[in-house]
């Protein structure tokens, strides 16, 4: 899939994704838009550099963010600026359905490396989301801009069983998307038929914050060892912890494959 990229395409997403091992640790700091300030993200700037301390190779970030702290930014981290918009904390709605708040030019003229857009699949607005994605993914190849797809299937209890996650990704790919982020799927079989059924390199999402570190850290492994190509995480990184050490861990379990237990006796 890289090597079919234009050379400006390639260099974007070589600032997302290492190439040495083609995996990537992202974390996820897009919040602000619909839940409000969260305790973690008070100060987007100071998380900011406490990723980067961290290690990661990326963060995702609405469009004011990375403007607000380019100079943090630059050299330092790959940049994915959010392209949609779903709710704020304040809307009378809370229905699954995402519009636009920026373009890629938009995206080219602040330095982002790459866009990110929700595709919601099995939701009421199934086909005003793909048609969206699909039109962003012509104007990222006319751009050579990487776009990312947050894929989450809707309208079923378990939107992360294996058979809605497979759907969602495939989805994706027929698209033409660089990367996709989904749902880990519970375990490392399910997840390797996903992976073997996608075309496209896959990062999982973290969801809820989860209280164990080590059943986020093992989620991690196992993920990677089934073929995910790393994370794309936010609240389990920095709500209500430090995220220099928890991005120090996934870096280590993700790029120098060091296991759970010993990333905890590390760091923790």
């Amino acid at each position: 899939m890289v090597y079919l990229m234009s050379s400006g395409r390639k260099i974007r997403f070589g600032r997302i994704m290492n190439y040495k091992d083609n995996r990537s640790v992202i974390i996820a700091m897009d919040h602000g838009l619909s839940d409000g300030v969260l305790e973690g993200i008070e100060q987007p700037s100071e998380t900011i550099k406490r990723v980067i301390a961290g290690g990661a190779d990326a963060m995702i970030l609405n469009p004011g963010i990375i403007k607000q702290n380019s100079e943090i930014i630059s050299r330092n981290l790959g940049a994915i600026m959010r392209a949609d918009f779903i709710f704020t904390a304040l809307s009378p709605s809370k229905k699954e359905g995402n519009d636009v708040i920026a373009t890629v030019e938009r995206a080219l003229r602040i330095g982002a490396d790459a866009i990110i857009v929700n595709g919601f699949i099995g939701s009421e607005n199934e086909r005003k989301s793909i048609s969206y994605l699909s039109l962003l993914v012509d104007e990222c190849d006319l751009w050579d801009m990487p776009i990312v797809a947050e894929m989450k299937p809707e309208g079923v209890d378990k939107p992360w069983d294996a058979k809605y996650v497979k759907v969602a990704a495939r989805v994706a790919s027929e698209l033409g998307v660089d990367l996709i982020k989904t749902y880990y799927t519970g375990d490392p079989k399910s997840f390797k038929e996903v992976i073997d059924s996608t075309p496209t390199p896959i990062v999982i999402l973290g969801g809820p914050r989860l209280d164990s570190l080590l059943k986020v850290f093992q989620m991690v492994s196992d993920a990677v060892s089934a073929g995910a190509a790393g994370i794309a995480f936010g609240r389990n990184i920095w709500h209500k912890r430090d995220p220099k050490p928890m991005v120090q861990a996934m870096v280590d379990i993700i790029h120098n494959n060091i296991e759970p237990k010993e990333v905890m006796e590390k760091y923790f």
